[in-house]
């Protein structure tokens, strides 16, 4: 059941009790409608997020992805001033006020 979109190559983890075992999802019909991410805090929803996008982006190149980051979660600043995205920089544009 699990690897039935293998062919997809959207693996999105391996099930707990059968880490051998991977699920696979079809990005399409995952992306196709809306979906939520939800669990209490510090029980990794932005990881899970960033980790779904960085996947989308492998399997999917050429895909419409949008993420309001309101709060920095996915950009951060070294003591150098640089900034650092959870995502590739070849995929991430940055909107500053004003613009």
């Amino acid at each position: 059941m699990f690897e039935r979109f293998q062919s997809k190559g959207f693996s999105v983890g391996t099930v707990a009790t059968h880490p051998s075992l991977k699920v696979c999802l079809d990005p399409s019909s995952l992306f196709g409608r809306h979906f939520a991410i939800l669990g209490q805090t510090g029980s990794g929803k932005s990881w899970t997020v960033a980790s779904l996008v960085q996947r989308t982006v492998a399997v999917m190149p050429r895909a419409h992805i949008i993420i309001l980051d309101l709060h920095g979660e996915y950009c951060w600043k070294h003591d150098d001033g640089d900034r650092h995205y959870a995502f590739a920089d070849t995929i991430v544009v940055t909107l500053t006020r004003g613009s």
